[in-house]
């Protein structure tokens, strides 16, 4: 599941996943769409993002550094008309290529 809370310009992602053995995992991502750096932290280690608007597309820059090697992060997100889908595109990245696409559900 995936919960996204928007005011410009904060924003914040919950991702929470179930695993095989029934254990959940929370990952809570926040930036602001104004361009500002965010520090956040996922299990732990600690990356820089920024994000900025370009027309109706959200645009998410992030840093990491993991075991020695430095990751490079943009996604693309943008709505369907309807506000029902979301995508998310890897284009110009070290995940060039990945697409993740979301239905809006009720609330939870």
């Amino acid at each position: 599941m995936v919960k996204i809370e928007h005011a410009d310009p904060e924003l914040v992602e919950e991702i929470v996943t179930t695993k095989a053995d029934g254990s959940i995992d929370q990952v809570v991502f926040r930036c602001h769409t104004n361009g500002d750096d965010v520090t956040n932290s996922v299990h732990g280690v600690q990356f820089r993002s920024r994000s900025h608007w370009t027309q109706e597309v959200l645009v998410i820059e992030s840093w990491i550094s993991v075991g020695g090697r430095n990751c490079y992060f943009r996604d693309h997100w943008s709505s369907s008309p309807d506000g029902q889908i979301l995508t998310v595109e890897h284009r110009d990245d070290d995940l060039a290529g990945q697409m993740t696409v979301l239905e809006k559900k009720g609330a939870a």
